[in-house]
């Protein structure tokens, strides 16, 4: 009995270690999903069905462990098919009683329908359907067939807790480490004070748009005069003009753009298909909003502030690249800067 309950344990640790090996290398964003789960539970399933474990001369397989937990993550669809994938299985093996399919089914209704009623967590509620569902199964199947001790059931159950809080605490560590690891990708490419992308998003994005876009336009934004109100009101106030700034580039920037902060009081824009003369216009209007618009220091006093923006473009008739599109904004960045601020700068074509 402890060779069979060790072999299940090892499998099942197995299948979910391999199956979700197989789906972060396919696509990291499935492992978080409940079909994701379910399908692995589904598989567990079928491949326990096919395991027994003796119980006192009884064979006992815990196929249902991972079937109950499916309900849990409310896929009837799977459950369904992998509840008849079972029964196929049993039926080919010649062990298919209609007297077990009623005791499966009303128990598992029982239990299904203890959990709607439960406001725990799902591990918690997982475990009162699951020990509702067993008890009853295991019952029932006693008093049926009469082929099977009370000690056999007893044991059945503990074996079959075993099986489901293994389960689930492997998922549930699962679910954790993916959430970190997404967390932790997120922020590599995010920006933390406002929450655009940072400057690794932005070489990403840049690459990604001119391998599949005709025209890029890319305005680089600097506020001017910016170091001055860090010193005079100190850096929570200056966060807060950044945070305002991001919000009035936002509200002036066209649909389908894409806005960055590279690093202190620097933004970029991207524009895809846009004209040579439109994103020229575009940039000297964004400038005059800017200009126009009023910035709060506290709750009595208000600034004004401009920018200077270098604008870069990219045409795949031009035959620009990556870092053709990065040096011109840098380099009308700076000349712009040179000659006065509170202005774009250009490179005509």
């Amino acid at each position: 009995m402890f060779l069979d309950v060790l072999i299940n344990l090892t499998l099942v640790i197995s299948i979910i270690y391999f199956y979700y090996r197989a789906i972060y290398r396919f696509n990291k964003s499935f492992v978080e999903h409940d079909r994701t789960q379910a399908i692995l539970l589904a598989i567990l399933a079928l491949v326990l069905a096919y395991i027994m474990i003796d119980v006192n001369g009884f064979g006992i397989s815990m196929f249902f462990v991972p079937l109950l937990l499916i309900s849990i993550f409310k896929h009837p669809v799977i459950f369904s098919l992998t509840l008849l994938g079972v029964f196929m299985m049993k039926w080919i093996e010649g062990i298919f009683y209609w007297e077990m399919i009623a005791i499966f089914i009303v128990a598992y209704a029982i239990a299904l329908l203890a959990d709607h009623f439960q406001n725990f967590s799902r591990f918690v509620n997982s475990t009162i359907s699951h020990s509702l569902f067993i008890f009853i199964y295991f019952i029932g199947i006693y008093v049926a067939f009469e082929v099977i001790s009370l000690s056999t059931v007893f044991i059945a159950i503990i074996i079959s807790h075993i099986i489901a809080f293994l389960t689930t605490i492997i998922l549930n560590d699962i679910n954790f480490i993916a959430k970190l690891i997404k967390r932790y990708e997120q922020d590599e490419y995010t920006d933390q004070l406002t929450q655009l992308g940072n400057s690794k998003a932005l070489d990403r994005d840049v690459e990604k748009w001119i391998a599949s876009k005709n025209h890029l336009t890319m305005y680089l934004i600097d506020i001017d005069g910016f170091s001055t109100y860090n010193e005079n009101y100190g850096y929570r106030t200056g966060d807060a003009i950044i945070r305002q700034m991001v919000d009035a580039l936002k509200n002036i920037s066209p649909q389908g753009s894409l806005l960055f902060r590279n690093g202190g009081e620097e933004f970029t824009i991207l524009i895809p298909e846009l004209s040579f003369d439109k994103s020229v216009r575009l940039a000297d209007g964004i400038r005059k909003n800017i200009e126009n618009h009023l910035f709060y220091i506290d709750d009595d006093e208000q600034i004004s502030l401009t920018v200077t923006i270098g604008i870069g473009y990219h045409s795949k008739s031009l035959e620009t690249d990556k870092t053709t599109l990065f040096k011109d904004a840098g380099d009308m960045l700076h000349r712009a800067k040179k000659q006065g601020q509170n202005q774009i700068m250009f490179s005509p074509l």
